[in-house]
């Protein structure tokens, strides 16, 4: 049971961006890299901050989406499909994990939020 809880809380700190320090100069770099670097390593870098589950990658993504190379573009909008995939497969994790303490403690599970469209006003590549 305390191995359950710690596990759960480290999941619960990843998801909130704690991250430890050789972590976080990591993102650092790949933040910088995204940003300022030549075009191959720019890519690599989009790729792995799409690929890390990490929110601080979002705001770098976004700002590739309006980059003047049509390749950055591509490479941020593959990067955002992945970071998305893996923060929507980590929260449902989290829900669900919260939803069964809920039961446990006599609750009932939370109920589905309905889903939302809305336009980012970002152009289409």
């Amino acid at each position: 049971m305390r191995l359950t809880a710690l596990v759960s809380c480290l999941i619960l700190l990843g998801l909130w961006g704690w991250t430890p320090p050789a972590a976080a100069d990591e993102m650092d770099r790949l933040i910088r890299d995204a940003t300022s670097a030549p075009l191959p390593v720019r890519q690599q870098a989009l790729q792995a901050l799409g690929n890390s589950g990490d929110l601080r990658a979002l705001q770098p993504l976004l700002v590739a989406l309006q980059d003047d190379s049509p390749t950055i573009r591509q490479c941020a909008k593959a990067a955002l499909q992945a970071l998305a995939h893996t923060l929507r497969s980590a929260y449902q994790v989290v829900a669900q994990w919260i939803d069964s303490l809920i039961i446990a403690l006599g609750g009932s599970p939370t109920p589905e939020p309905p889903v939302v469209e809305k336009t980012l006003g970002i152009r289409r590549l």
